[in-house]
Protein backbone atom coordinates (compact mmCIF):
# COMPACT_ATOMS: atom_id res chain seq x y z
CA UNK A 1 0.00 0.00 0.00
CA UNK A 2 1.80 3.16 -0.77
CA UNK A 3 2.24 5.72 1.41
CA UNK A 4 2.18 9.38 1.71
CA UNK A 5 4.66 11.76 3.23
CA UNK A 6 4.00 14.82 5.36
CA UNK A 7 6.16 17.51 4.71
CA UNK A 8 8.32 19.45 6.84
CA UNK A 9 7.26 22.26 8.18
CA UNK A 10 9.24 25.62 6.81
CA UNK A 11 11.70 26.89 9.13
CA UNK A 12 11.90 29.69 10.39
CA UNK A 13 13.98 32.49 8.49
CA UNK A 14 17.27 33.74 11.02
CA UNK A 15 17.21 36.57 12.83
CA UNK A 16 19.56 38.48 10.90
CA UNK A 17 21.18 40.05 14.69
CA UNK A 18 22.26 36.11 15.12
CA UNK A 19 24.64 34.12 14.49
CA UNK A 20 24.35 30.11 14.24
CA UNK A 21 25.76 26.83 13.31
CA UNK A 22 25.14 23.32 12.55
CA UNK A 23 24.53 21.72 15.89
CA UNK A 24 23.66 24.70 18.05
CA UNK A 25 21.72 24.45 20.40
CA UNK A 26 20.68 28.53 19.95
CA UNK A 27 21.50 31.51 18.36
CA UNK A 28 23.79 33.80 19.71
CA UNK A 29 23.16 37.68 19.66
CA UNK A 30 26.03 39.80 19.35
CA UNK A 31 27.63 40.81 22.39
CA UNK A 32 27.14 37.61 24.04
CA UNK A 33 24.03 36.84 26.40
CA UNK A 34 23.79 40.21 28.03
CA UNK A 35 22.13 41.74 25.33
CA UNK A 36 18.79 39.77 25.10
CA UNK A 37 18.59 39.64 29.29
CA UNK A 38 19.60 43.19 30.50
CA UNK A 39 18.27 44.77 27.74
CA UNK A 40 14.56 44.37 28.60
CA UNK A 41 15.32 44.63 32.14
CA UNK A 42 13.15 47.13 32.32
CA UNK A 43 9.92 45.48 30.78
CA UNK A 44 10.47 42.41 32.52
CA UNK A 45 10.27 43.22 36.68
CA UNK A 46 7.61 43.85 38.42
CA UNK A 47 5.78 47.46 37.30
CA UNK A 48 6.85 49.19 39.92
CA UNK A 49 10.39 48.58 39.44
CA UNK A 50 10.64 49.26 35.75
CA UNK A 51 11.97 52.93 36.03
CA UNK A 52 15.36 52.92 36.72
CA UNK A 53 14.90 55.93 39.51
CA UNK A 54 13.54 53.20 41.19
CA UNK A 55 15.34 50.22 40.80
CA UNK A 56 18.53 51.73 41.37
CA UNK A 57 17.74 52.96 44.76
CA UNK A 58 16.67 49.72 45.50
CA UNK A 59 19.66 47.88 44.40
CA UNK A 60 21.96 50.08 46.02
CA UNK A 61 19.98 50.54 49.35
CA UNK A 62 20.42 46.69 49.39
CA UNK A 63 23.58 46.68 49.02
CA UNK A 64 24.87 49.09 51.06
CA UNK A 65 22.77 47.83 53.88
CA UNK A 66 24.40 44.13 53.40
CA UNK A 67 27.71 46.18 53.26
CA UNK A 68 26.79 47.58 56.70
CA UNK A 69 25.82 44.18 58.34
CA UNK A 70 28.99 42.67 56.91
CA UNK A 71 31.55 45.38 58.16
CA UNK A 72 29.18 45.85 61.54
CA UNK A 73 29.60 41.93 62.38
CA UNK A 74 33.64 42.01 61.76
CA UNK A 75 33.86 44.80 64.33
CA UNK A 76 31.48 42.99 66.63
CA UNK A 77 33.68 39.99 66.10
CA UNK A 78 36.65 41.12 66.26
CA UNK A 79 36.81 44.59 67.78
CA UNK A 80 37.28 48.03 66.32
CA UNK A 81 40.43 47.52 64.07
CA UNK A 82 39.81 44.61 62.44
CA UNK A 83 42.94 44.78 60.89
CA UNK A 84 45.11 44.08 64.14
CA UNK A 85 45.64 40.51 63.07
CA UNK A 86 44.25 39.13 66.47
CA UNK A 87 41.91 36.27 64.75
CA UNK A 88 42.79 36.07 61.28
CA UNK A 89 41.12 33.09 60.48
CA UNK A 90 38.24 33.95 61.85
CA UNK A 91 38.54 37.41 60.06
CA UNK A 92 39.24 35.44 56.52
CA UNK A 93 35.90 33.16 57.57
CA UNK A 94 33.93 36.46 58.31
CA UNK A 95 34.97 38.29 55.70
CA UNK A 96 34.91 35.61 52.49
CA UNK A 97 31.22 34.72 54.28
CA UNK A 98 29.94 37.83 54.36
CA UNK A 99 30.97 38.44 50.42
CA UNK A 100 28.74 35.53 49.27
CA UNK A 101 26.12 36.30 50.95
CA UNK A 102 25.81 39.98 49.77
CA UNK A 103 26.55 38.29 45.98
CA UNK A 104 23.41 35.97 47.00
CA UNK A 105 21.07 38.93 47.92
CA UNK A 106 22.45 41.04 45.22
CA UNK A 107 21.52 38.20 42.43
CA UNK A 108 17.92 37.55 44.35
CA UNK A 109 17.38 40.98 44.06
CA UNK A 110 17.97 41.65 40.36
CA UNK A 111 16.08 38.34 39.58
CA UNK A 112 13.05 39.67 41.23
CA UNK A 113 13.73 43.39 40.38
CA UNK A 114 14.31 42.67 36.67
CA UNK A 115 13.46 39.27 35.95
CA UNK A 116 16.19 37.67 34.22
CA UNK A 117 19.39 35.71 34.94
CA UNK A 118 21.94 37.16 36.43
CA UNK A 119 24.45 36.84 33.92
CA UNK A 120 26.93 39.46 35.47
CA UNK A 121 26.98 36.65 38.50
CA UNK A 122 27.34 33.64 36.06
CA UNK A 123 28.55 30.82 38.42
CA UNK A 124 30.11 29.20 35.76
CA UNK A 125 32.56 32.19 34.75
CA UNK A 126 33.24 32.68 38.34
CA UNK A 127 36.81 30.99 38.85
CA UNK A 128 38.09 31.82 35.59
CA UNK A 129 36.96 35.69 35.44
CA UNK A 130 38.32 35.94 39.07
CA UNK A 131 41.70 34.23 38.30
CA UNK A 132 41.85 36.38 35.59
CA UNK A 133 40.99 39.75 37.09
CA UNK A 134 44.19 38.82 39.94
CA UNK A 135 46.80 38.11 37.42
CA UNK A 136 45.83 41.47 35.99
CA UNK A 137 45.72 43.15 39.23
CA UNK A 138 48.93 41.51 40.58
CA UNK A 139 50.76 42.65 37.37
CA UNK A 140 49.39 46.17 37.89
CA UNK A 141 50.44 46.10 41.26
CA UNK A 142 53.73 44.71 40.43
CA UNK A 143 54.74 47.04 37.71
CA UNK A 144 53.83 49.91 40.19
CA UNK A 145 56.03 49.00 42.78
CA UNK A 146 58.55 48.33 40.61
CA UNK A 147 58.43 51.69 39.11
CA UNK A 148 58.40 53.19 43.04
CA UNK A 149 61.65 50.72 43.67
CA UNK A 150 63.32 51.74 40.59
CA UNK A 151 62.99 55.85 41.80
CA UNK A 152 63.92 55.15 44.65
CA UNK A 153 60.80 55.44 46.71
CA UNK A 154 59.67 51.84 48.05
CA UNK A 155 61.75 49.07 49.52
CA UNK A 156 61.59 45.90 51.26
CA UNK A 157 62.76 46.22 55.11
CA UNK A 158 61.57 42.89 56.20
CA UNK A 159 58.65 39.68 57.17
CA UNK A 160 55.94 39.96 59.20
CA UNK A 161 53.12 37.44 60.49
CA UNK A 162 51.98 34.91 57.72
CA UNK A 163 48.50 34.74 58.87
CA UNK A 164 48.58 38.40 58.67
CA UNK A 165 47.54 37.53 54.78
CA UNK A 166 44.12 36.03 55.86
CA UNK A 167 43.19 38.93 57.82
CA UNK A 168 44.05 41.25 54.92
CA UNK A 169 42.12 38.81 52.28
CA UNK A 170 39.30 38.39 54.66
CA UNK A 171 38.48 42.26 55.24
CA UNK A 172 39.50 42.98 50.97
CA UNK A 173 37.27 40.39 50.13
CA UNK A 174 34.60 42.44 51.04
CA UNK A 175 35.49 45.52 49.71
CA UNK A 176 36.36 44.53 46.07
CA UNK A 177 33.26 42.10 46.19
CA UNK A 178 30.76 44.83 47.66
CA UNK A 179 32.52 47.65 45.90
CA UNK A 180 32.30 46.53 42.75
CA UNK A 181 28.37 45.39 43.47
CA UNK A 182 27.33 48.75 44.42
CA UNK A 183 29.43 50.68 41.48
CA UNK A 184 29.64 48.56 38.75
CA UNK A 185 26.72 46.10 39.30
CA UNK A 186 24.51 48.87 40.00
CA UNK A 187 25.35 51.96 39.50
CA UNK A 188 27.30 51.27 35.89
CA UNK A 189 25.05 48.57 34.69
CA UNK A 190 21.73 50.42 35.44
CA UNK A 191 22.83 53.76 34.36
CA UNK A 192 24.06 52.95 31.36
CA UNK A 193 21.00 51.27 30.36
CA UNK A 194 19.94 54.89 29.68
CA UNK A 195 23.03 57.24 29.37
CA UNK A 196 25.10 54.86 27.59
CA UNK A 197 28.27 53.48 28.29
CA UNK A 198 30.37 56.91 28.69
CA UNK A 199 27.92 58.57 30.88
CA UNK A 200 27.50 55.52 32.86
CA UNK A 201 31.54 55.52 33.22
CA UNK A 202 31.78 59.25 33.84
CA UNK A 203 29.47 58.90 36.89
CA UNK A 204 30.32 55.14 38.41
CA UNK A 205 33.86 56.56 38.22
CA UNK A 206 33.49 59.74 39.94
CA UNK A 207 31.42 59.10 42.75
CA UNK A 208 33.94 55.88 43.26
CA UNK A 209 36.34 58.35 43.98
CA UNK A 210 34.10 60.43 46.07
CA UNK A 211 33.77 57.48 48.42
CA UNK A 212 37.17 57.25 49.06
CA UNK A 213 36.79 60.47 50.62
CA UNK A 214 34.52 59.62 53.53
CA UNK A 215 36.10 58.78 57.32
CA UNK A 216 39.70 59.25 55.86
CA UNK A 217 41.65 62.60 56.91
CA UNK A 218 44.36 61.60 54.63
CA UNK A 219 42.17 62.02 51.70
CA UNK A 220 42.27 65.35 49.66
CA UNK A 221 40.37 66.51 46.44
CA UNK A 222 43.54 65.37 44.66
CA UNK A 223 43.48 61.76 46.77
CA UNK A 224 39.23 61.57 44.57
CA UNK A 225 40.81 62.23 41.24
CA UNK A 226 43.21 60.17 40.92
CA UNK A 227 40.94 56.83 42.45
CA UNK A 228 38.19 57.74 39.57
CA UNK A 229 40.92 57.87 37.03
CA UNK A 230 42.80 54.87 37.80
CA UNK A 231 40.45 52.73 39.42
CA UNK A 232 37.06 54.02 39.28
CA UNK A 233 37.38 54.03 34.91
CA UNK A 234 39.38 50.47 35.30
CA UNK A 235 36.62 48.28 36.85
CA UNK A 236 33.89 49.88 34.39
CA UNK A 237 36.13 49.17 31.25
CA UNK A 238 36.51 46.03 32.59
CA UNK A 239 32.66 45.24 33.26
CA UNK A 240 32.01 46.79 30.13
CA UNK A 241 34.45 44.89 28.01
CA UNK A 242 33.48 41.43 29.58
CA UNK A 243 30.08 41.95 30.96
CA UNK A 244 30.70 40.06 33.96
CA UNK A 245 31.58 41.15 37.39
CA UNK A 246 34.19 38.26 38.20
CA UNK A 247 36.93 39.97 36.78
CA UNK A 248 36.61 43.63 38.06
CA UNK A 249 36.15 41.65 41.15
CA UNK A 250 38.96 39.82 40.81
CA UNK A 251 41.24 42.49 40.10
CA UNK A 252 40.33 44.99 42.42
CA UNK A 253 40.96 42.26 45.36
CA UNK A 254 44.27 41.35 43.93
CA UNK A 255 45.18 45.45 44.01
CA UNK A 256 43.86 45.94 47.58
CA UNK A 257 45.39 42.34 49.03
CA UNK A 258 49.28 42.78 47.13
CA UNK A 259 49.26 46.60 48.62
CA UNK A 260 48.56 45.82 52.00
CA UNK A 261 50.73 42.76 51.53
CA UNK A 262 53.76 44.39 51.23
CA UNK A 263 52.98 46.77 53.76
CA UNK A 264 52.69 50.03 51.99
CA UNK A 265 48.92 50.55 51.37
CA UNK A 266 46.78 50.26 54.27
CA UNK A 267 43.31 51.02 53.09
CA UNK A 268 44.49 55.05 52.35
CA UNK A 269 46.77 55.56 55.56
CA UNK A 270 50.26 54.85 55.70
CA UNK A 271 49.98 56.37 59.27
CA UNK A 272 48.76 53.26 60.66
CA UNK A 273 50.08 50.33 58.60
CA UNK A 274 48.75 47.23 60.11
CA UNK A 275 50.84 43.45 60.48
CA UNK A 276 51.28 42.68 56.94
CA UNK A 277 53.83 39.52 55.62
CA UNK A 278 56.07 41.95 54.40
CA UNK A 279 57.35 45.34 55.86
CA UNK A 280 58.35 48.51 53.69
CA UNK A 281 59.20 51.88 53.53
CA UNK A 282 57.42 54.23 51.38
CA UNK A 283 58.94 57.58 51.08
CA UNK A 284 59.67 60.46 48.20
CA UNK A 285 57.93 63.20 46.29
CA UNK A 286 53.84 62.99 47.24
CA UNK A 287 53.25 63.06 43.62
CA UNK A 288 54.77 59.79 43.37
CA UNK A 289 53.89 57.70 46.77
CA UNK A 290 50.67 59.64 47.30
CA UNK A 291 51.69 61.25 50.52
CA UNK A 292 49.25 60.56 53.40
CA UNK A 293 46.89 58.30 51.64
CA UNK A 294 49.70 55.83 49.57
CA UNK A 295 50.67 54.69 46.35
CA UNK A 296 46.86 54.67 44.88
CA UNK A 297 47.15 58.36 44.63
CA UNK A 298 50.34 58.52 43.26
CA UNK A 299 51.41 59.19 39.95
CA UNK A 300 52.77 56.13 39.03
CA UNK A 301 49.45 54.14 39.65
CA UNK A 302 47.31 56.67 37.89
CA UNK A 303 49.17 55.80 34.96
CA UNK A 304 48.75 52.36 35.00
CA UNK A 305 45.43 51.80 36.23
CA UNK A 306 44.63 54.21 32.74
CA UNK A 307 46.15 52.41 30.62
CA UNK A 308 44.93 49.12 32.27
CA UNK A 309 41.49 50.87 31.82
CA UNK A 310 42.03 51.97 28.12
CA UNK A 311 42.73 48.40 26.82
CA UNK A 312 39.69 47.40 28.21
CA UNK A 313 37.50 50.42 26.57
CA UNK A 314 39.71 49.20 23.72
CA UNK A 315 38.51 45.05 23.89
CA UNK A 316 34.69 46.65 24.27
CA UNK A 317 34.65 48.70 21.53
CA UNK A 318 35.74 46.18 19.44
CA UNK A 319 33.76 43.25 20.96
CA UNK A 320 30.46 45.86 20.22
CA UNK A 321 30.21 46.65 24.29
CA UNK A 322 29.57 50.01 24.29
CA UNK A 323 26.31 51.20 24.47
CA UNK A 324 24.44 54.28 23.07
CA UNK A 325 22.51 56.34 25.42
CA UNK A 326 18.60 55.20 25.02
CA UNK A 327 16.80 58.57 24.65
CA UNK A 328 13.64 57.58 23.91
CA UNK A 329 13.29 55.92 27.41
CA UNK A 330 14.89 59.01 29.15
CA UNK A 331 11.84 60.96 27.50
CA UNK A 332 9.55 58.85 28.69
CA UNK A 333 10.99 59.17 32.10
CA UNK A 334 12.56 55.52 32.42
Amino acid sequence: MPTTRTPNPPRPAADPGTTSHPGAHAAVPPGGPRDASEDRAAGAGPRWARRVRVRLPVLLVAVVVMWTLVQGSLVVVLGEDPFDNAHPWVTLLLGVSGSVLTLAVYAWLVRRLEGRRVVELAPRAAVGGVARGMVIGAVMSASVYGVLAALGCFRVTGTGPLDSLATIVGIMSTAAVIEELIFRGVVFRVLETRLGTWAALAVSAALFGLMHLVNNPHATAWVAVAIALEAGVMFAAAYAATRTLWLPIGLHLAWNVLGSAVGASPVGNIDEIPPSPLTSVLEGPAALVGSGYGPEAGIPAVVAGLLVGVAFLVLAARRGNLRPADLRARRAGG
